[in-house]
């Protein structure tokens, strides 16, 4: 029954977008509602695509953004270096996950903190959570295509279409191959 924000960097890349995807489809089955906040703009044509396609919902910050609102907040594809409102959450307000494929950039207090750097997507390691969440995504389901959809197109992305793919990313991209929506990929 809580309402949690899932902040991403102020110019959220697919791998960003796909997280909040997923993150959002892992919150819902713990009756957690999810809200999507980043303070930039989606600026490039894929990036808007991908929001209209899978119908991602996403808050863009403003002045006087009511943080309060919400009981807690995570950080995904990112650990705040590039949010440009990280000083405007109140330090009360507490910081549930950081998930991120990134160097660590700083001490990070959170109830749930997997920063993993030989992976090439933080989609990735999403795929993984959905993996073992009990949940087997089908085809069938329009939730479920759209989020295994939106993790491949994460993964993709931060790969160079895979070029870049570690064993991890490959694994995951295996798993979800059977659920997305391939006129959406």
């Amino acid at each position: 029954g809580e309402k949690m924000l899932v902040i991403l960097q102020d110019y959220p890349d697919p791998d960003a977008l796909s997280c909040a995807v997923a993150h959002t489809f892992l919150a819902q089955a713990q009756d957690v509602e999810t809200f999507i906040l980043f303070g930039g703009e989606i600026s490039h044509h894929e990036n808007r695509a991908l929001i209209k396609l899978l119908e991602i919902p996403t808050i863009a910050y403003h002045e006087g953004f009511n943080f309060r609102a919400y009981d807690s907040y995570s950080l995904l594809d990112g650990q705040g270096s590039t949010v440009s409102f990280r000083k405007k959450i109140p330090d009360d307000l507490p910081l549930f996950a950081v998930v991120d494929h990134h160097a660590i950039q700083g001490e990070l207090h959170a109830e749930f903190l997997d920063i993993r750097q030989n992976v090439g997507a933080t989609a990735s390691i999403y795929s993984e959570y959905v993996e073992h969440s009990g949940i087997t995504l089908d085809r069938d389901k329009d939730d479920h295509r759209r989020v295994a959809t939106a993790l491949l197109i994460g993964i993709r992305s931060d790969t160079s279409r895979m070029v870049l793919a570690e064993p991890f990313d490959y694994r995951a991209a295996a798993f979800l191959s059977p659920a997305i929506d391939r006129d959406i990929l």
